[in-house]
């Protein structure tokens, strides 16, 4: 018998559409994208607009979900946007010259094509010669001017580019010709009378960015480095809003945690999602809770880094310390930093250093640690995360490494050096940390010694 569909029967046959996948909420800040974009058209930011601020404070998604779309609605600007950060196994220079070539082939249609096909090395397009085949052989001068010329000449628009964590692009020798020849372009495509060119860069790290700016012989001397202003009260309302009535602290203590926090946005959602999904506890208040979690979770990443230097040599471990101490005054060569090195080789190890550190010795501990990632050296020694030189300074040496005499008798699980537990305290602060695992990686800082509180909102006592 032949069955007939009726279109409920058919629909019921076909699969079921996707749920569409729940947008993220983002807290937009217009008017600081606004000022931002107002900055980087004036004249006073010719030579470039560096915004700097600490890692995971948003910078990327407000450059990404403010700053372009406004830059992108209007008329007379054209937007060229490429995050360093992402591209990590790429040169950020190959990367940077490889988004502006493929930025300007949309607009070269097939011309480019064909001279490529017939094996030319010279096109011209809007006037202006390209040489193609300067690019891989040092001579960026020959390529990248030219294209950001002809993105100009062809658009007829302002053309802004923008790079994400731009100061990485310092690391590689390709990296630092792009930034140079970007700074020669802003010089002569501003001094045109057309269409101007505008470069917006990001960094996590101050230091990297102040020397980008401020010295001669770096590429983008000349450039405005703009702090990058935290999240304040006006965010903290609307994620307090957002909460399920339940599960709200008072607004006060949202505030606090936000400042245990380091004034990271993920951290404080994934707080707030634990809040959310956890069950009343009748022997804590929401308040106490959200402060918990919050000491928690900015707890995670100093345990994270302890975990990292207990595995360090030795002399690498003294090397860092002393950088902590000391700060901007390190000179690991001088006799005053080999001496408190060999103090601390003998509280970590409990047996005494060699009498006296060799320079290449010394200079091969720092290329190490360069290497994992934990400094930086160009001319100076830094941090690459510039809280570790307080959670250095914080931990007890002879705990870190030799378990102390803190840890709790009958027990073999030493004192934490970030909480002070021991023995079952810890085994209770990592179940206690198992819902923010189940939501996230933990990450985070510690708290801070001090924070503007600028754009907190005004909370009844």
């Amino acid at each position: 018998m032949l069955q007939v569909f009726r279109p409920s029967s058919l629909a019921a046959l076909l699969p079921a559409p996707a749920t569409p996948r729940p947008h993220k909420p983002i807290f937009h800040r217009p008017t600081l994208a606004e000022a931002v974009v107002e900055d980087l058209l004036s004249l006073e930011c010719e030579q470039g607009l560096l915004l700097s601020g600490p890692r995971r404070i948003g910078k990327s998604t407000f450059i990404r979900r403010d700053v372009l779309p406004l830059l992108r609605r209007r008329a007379d600007v054209h937007t060229m946007y490429i995050d360093l950060n992402g591209v990590r196994d790429t040169d950020p220079g190959h990367a940077i010259l490889k988004m502006i070539e493929l930025d300007l082939q949309t607009f070269e249609g097939p011309v480019m094509k064909v001279a490529r096909r017939l094996g030319l090395t010279q096109v011209r397009l809007g006037g202006l010669e390209m040489h193609l085949d300067q690019v891989w052989t040092g001579r960026l001068d020959l390529v990248l001017l030219p294209q950001l010329k002809a993105l100009s000449a062809v658009t007829g628009k302002h053309i802004v580019l923008v790079i994400d964590e731009i100061h990485l692009a310092r690391q590689t020798e390709l990296g630092r010709k792009t930034l140079f020849v970007l700074k020669s372009a802003l010089d002569q495509l501003n001094d045109l009378g057309g269409p101007s060119f505008r470069l917006l860069g990001t960094g996590s790290h101050a230091q990297k960015l102040s020397q980008l700016v401020f010295d001669k012989s770096q590429p983008l001397y000349g450039a405005t480095l703009s702090p990058f202003p935290v999240l304040g009260g006006d965010f903290l309302l609307w994620q307090w809003e957002r909460m399920h009535h339940g599960s709200r602290p008072a607004l006060r203590t949202l505030v606090e945690a936000f400042a245990i926090l380091l004034d990271r946005p993920e951290e404080l959602f994934r707080v707030c999602r634990v809040l959310d999904r956890q069950a009343p506890d009748p022997d804590a208040s929401v308040d106490q809770r959200c402060m918990a979690l919050a000491r928690l979770v900015a707890d995670a990443k100093k345990e994270e880094f302890v975990r990292r230097i207990q595995r360090l040599p030795a002399q690498e471990f003294a090397l860092l310390r002393v950088m902590a101490e000391e700060g901007e005054a390190f000179a690991p060569h001088f006799p005053r930093c080999m001496r408190r090195m060999s103090e601390i080789i003998l509280a970590a190890t409990g047996r005494p250093a060699a009498p006296t550190l060799s320079a290449d010795e010394i200079d091969g501990a720092l290329e190490r640690l360069a290497q994992r990632r934990l400094i930086w050296q160009e001319g100076t020694c830094a941090f690459e995360d510039l809280r570790h030189a307080d959670w250095l300074r914080s931990l007890d040496i002879r705990t870190l490494f030799l378990g102390g005499s803190t840890a709790r008798a009958g027990t073999d699980r030493p004192a934490s050096p970030v909480t002070g537990a021991s023995g079952e305290e810890s085994f209770r602060a990592d179940s206690s940390a198992a819902a923010l695992a189940a939501t996230a990686p933990a990450s985070s800082g510690s708290t801070p010694s001090r924070r503007s509180t600028r754009g907190a909102p005004a909370v009844a006592a």
